[in-house]
């Protein structure tokens, strides 16, 4: 299963060390699913079946 979204970290400088800032985007689950399934390669129903809303 692969959630529709990127996932990263910011790093900011405080006063006596660092303020770290998780962040979440979400994709678009089913342009990510209709790009497998547009894209001829092999097994493509299979993989866009593994992508989840984020």
């Amino acid at each position: 299963m692969n959630p529709a979204r990127a996932e990263y970290l910011l790093l900011d400088r405080v006063p006596g060390g660092w303020q770290p800032t998780f962040r979440r985007v979400p994709y678009a689950v089913e342009e990510i699913r209709q790009g497998f399934r547009t894209s001829g390669i092999p097994h493509a129903e299979w993989a866009a079946a593994g992508w989840v809303p984020g």
